[in-house]
């Protein structure tokens, strides 16, 4: 009887001493590790997807920027609104919402991250700028002109620039604008408005700056030249000119940016009345651009 008792209580201790062994194993396996032996692989779709403590989503302890891959559990919780992840090898939750799972095809992971990958890079495919321009300008007038202006003289042009640009593969823009330009002398003054084309290259093309190098052709359709109040003809003529633009990205939509270049302005089909002379100038110098644009 005694044999058996000392038999029973060492068998009882080998158990309590087995129990003592493997619940921290136990513990590890089913509360540590739930998301290990059932996990796969999902994409934050969600700017900023908070992680949640508790499966009430009461407390957040951290967020997860957009486009990132992480391993959640397979089977969502509290009504499917969470599914558990391990931070810091600990049990966490994230929205259901905020996550993407990709399927089961062999070739399913390439896809879902070139997908995403294309979805959470922010990819502006337009600009308009709007600026105001002032720069001084040398007239060249080869035959004269007794109205005023001399040949060489320097004249100060302002004006507003609106200008569109499409952003090209391989850092190529294409650009439209329009100018409106406006000059005045002691007696005369010079109204221009320009349309063209133009064309860009991106040397620097970051996220938030971008530095631009750029040719432009413009047709001037209309223009003015009027002496005092004594006279006003119109006529035409074109605009050719390279520089470069900085342009930086400020907030989601909205930057600012500087150009500078050089321009030649050719005017002509001025025809003044009889008894002043009809003049065809000539503009050339530096002009500075800066306005604000607008991205999507």
């Amino acid at each position: 009887m005694v044999g058996k008792m000392k038999k029973n209580s060492c068998f009882q201790r080998f158990q309590i001493l087995s129990l003592r062994i493997s619940s921290p194993f136990l513990f590890f396996l089913f509360v540590c590790c739930p998301v290990s032996w059932a996990a796969r692989d999902a994409i934050v779709v969600s700017e900023h997807a908070v992680i949640y403590s508790d499966l009430q989503m009461s407390s957040a302890i951290g967020y997860v920027p957009k486009g990132k891959m992480i391993k959640i559990g397979d089977i969502a919780r509290n009504n499917s609104r969470v599914y558990p992840i391990v931070v810091s090898g600990k049990i966490a939750y994230i929205k259901s919402e905020d996550v993407t799972t990709e399927i089961d095809d062999p070739n399913a992971k390439s896809i879902t991250l070139d997908r995403f990958k294309k979805h959470t890079e922010t990819v502006y495919t337009t600009k308009y700028t709007l600026s105001y321009l002032s720069y001084v300008t040398t007239v060249y007038l080869p035959k004269g002109n007794p109205n005023g202006l001399k040949d060489k003289d320097s004249l100060i042009m302002q004006g507003l620039s609106l200008k569109g640009e499409a952003y090209l593969p391989n850092l190529f823009d294409l650009q439209m604008m329009v100018n409106y330009l406006n000059a005045t002398a002691s007696h005369e003054n010079f109204r221009i408005v320009e349309a063209g084309v133009g064309a860009g290259f991106r040397f620097v093309n970051f996220d938030k700056l971008k530095v631009t190098g750029e040719v432009q052709a413009l047709g001037i359709p209309f223009a003015s030249y009027s002496y005092d109040n004594l006279f006003r003809v119109n006529g035409f003529g074109y605009t050719l000119g390279a520089g470069g633009t900085l342009s930086a990205h400020l907030s989601e939509h909205w930057g600012i940016e500087g150009s500078a270049g050089i321009y030649y302005t050719k005017l002509t089909n001025f025809v003044a009345p009889s008894k002043y002379q009809s003049i065809s100038p000539g503009f050339y110098g530096p002009r500075i651009y800066l306005g604000v644009n607008y991205q999507f």
